[in-house]
């Protein structure tokens, strides 16, 4: 009775040590790199890419000063649909449709983003628009070699885990010893 408790408690432990630990349901950060504007501007930042359910979320995007003030970028963009090849950022909401005054940054990446990572090229489009209906723009584009990098963190096995494991082993072999 005891040897068949210890090898079920011993079982149990040793399917948890090899079960996969709780992954991030938030996807992965991507990174742009080398991105820069054809007026000498930069732009910078990361975001987060979930593609399970098709989410972008911690946005946080700069560029700098050139033909136009440099702007930052924080939230999607109602004007622009986002997908797994395009990022629309720029304001929430439009007061009375009036675009005057209003940025918007769009990032098109050349192949679709995963949950896997990698390097992908990028195409920016950065508008100013001048006026209520946007008619009257301002545009700056990225140049090539823009970038955009997402890393991926390497699962490590829970320590706790592996400790009872090793203190459960010991405490059945001296048990059955």
């Amino acid at each position: 009775m005891r040897f068949s408790r210890f090898f079920l408690i011993a079982f149990i432990a040793v399917a948890a040590l090899f079960s996969p630990s709780l992954a991030s349901a938030d996807g992965i950060t991507w990174t742009l790199n080398n991105v820069n504007l054809n007026d000498g501007a930069i732009l910078i930042g990361a975001f987060n890419y979930d593609a399970a359910t098709n989410t972008y979320s911690a946005i946080d995007l700069a560029s700098s000063s050139g033909t136009l003030n440099g702007m930052t970028y924080t939230t999607l963009t109602p004007e622009f649909f986002s997908t797994t090849t395009l990022l629309g950022v720029g304001p929430t909401t439009i007061p009375g449709g009036n675009f005057a005054g209003l940025s918007f940054l769009q990032l098109f990446f050349t192949n679709p983003l995963t949950n896997s990572g990698g390097t992908d090229p990028v195409y920016t489009v950065e508008t100013y628009c001048a006026n209520a209906n946007c008619s009257s723009q301002t545009q700056r584009v990225s140049i090539i070699g823009g970038t955009v990098t997402g890393s991926v963190a390497t699962p490590e096995p829970a320590s706790l885990l592996i400790l009872a494991c090793g203190l459960l082993a010991v405490f059945i072999l001296r048990r059955l010893a």
